[in-house]
């Protein structure tokens, strides 16, 4: 127990710890967090970095009272394939110490994290979310895919049944297209008070790229658009705003609605089809 104090009274805390590594290597394999975890483990070089890095971790908590949560996002992937009997891992080959009578699987890397936990710190305590996104219509599914995990084994479960683990994965098919709308703003900001703003707008650009990552493997495109100054029912063509922006710009006038949809109308067909990961301005030279 840390020691700890409130209002100058002892107050003894637990440290909980979330054990989030599996998307590293989900990263190394190179399909990014889910496809790429699952990847991963059945690869024995990564699965025993990762076993070394994990145990590494525990014998660093020793004797503590802590609380691990193990894996909050993959768990909930691994229930969206179905069976986590027959989702492969190389679990026994890359720790025969540790797991060397576990089954070959993504049930038997769950129960070898937990036995591992219960061996290196055994006075913290250990679990993994409940990823139950159809608790509603499949609470029985739900529960005979966590006892295939190990639940009975561990000593809590963390309830989240709306968070991105709980359905993330579980309603996104193969193949479509994501187009977002950001600022140019996230290239250039033209003057001052804006940093705000395109703060915001940046980081739509590294959602856009991130999760082109992600939903690569799925044949889903992810892509944004960065319109400029653009007329619409606050902002006429000729109006006053209109006319202080067309310093900035090349073409030195405002765009039209039709034209910004244009975009997204190409994007979201058949010629676009190898687009993805892209932030197109299409801003009237602003950002020339």
């Amino acid at each position: 127990m840390a020691k700890a104090t409130y209002k100058g009274s002892a107050r003894p805390q637990k440290f909980f710890w979330t054990w989030y590594s599996l998307r590293d290597l989900g990263d190394l394999a190179g399909s990014g967090d889910g496809p790429g975890e699952v990847v991963a483990i059945n690869r024995a070089d990564l699965l025993t970095r990762y076993m070394n890095d994990y145990r590494l971790f525990l014998q660093k908590i020793g004797n503590s009272h802590d609380m691990i949560d193990l894996e909050p996002d993959f768990w909930g992937y691994v229930r969206s394939l179905g069976d986590p009997h027959k989702v492969a891992a190389k679990v026994s080959s890359a720790n025969p110490t540790d797991c060397g009578s576990q089954e070959n699987s993504a049930a038997g890397l769950s129960r070898c994290l937990i036995d591992m936990a219960h061996k290196y710190a055994p006075n913290t305590t250990v679990g993994f979310h409940l990823s139950c996104w159809d608790w509603q219509t499949n609470l029985q599914g739900c529960a005979k895919d966590y006892t295939n995990l190990g639940a009975q084994n561990a000593d809590f479960l963390v309830a989240d049944v709306s968070d991105r683990d709980a359905g993330w994965y579980s309603h996104l098919g193969e193949g479509g297209r994501i187009i977002t709308i950001g600022s140019m703003i996230a290239e250039r900001v033209p003057c001052a008070g804006g940093a705000a703003y395109a703060m915001t707008k940046a980081a739509i650009a590294g959602l856009v790229r991130g999760l082109a990552r992600d939903l690569g493997p799925r044949d889903i495109n992810v892509n944004n658009i960065q319109p400029g100054p653009t007329a619409n029912d606050r902002m006429s063509a000729d109006s006053p705003a209109a006319d202080a922006m067309l310093q900035w710009l090349a073409l030195f006038r405002i765009a039209t609605p039709d034209e910004i949809a244009g975009l997204v109308s190409y994007l979201a067909g058949p010629e676009a089809g190898y687009i993805t990961g892209a932030c197109l301005s299409i801003d009237g030279g602003f950002t020339a």
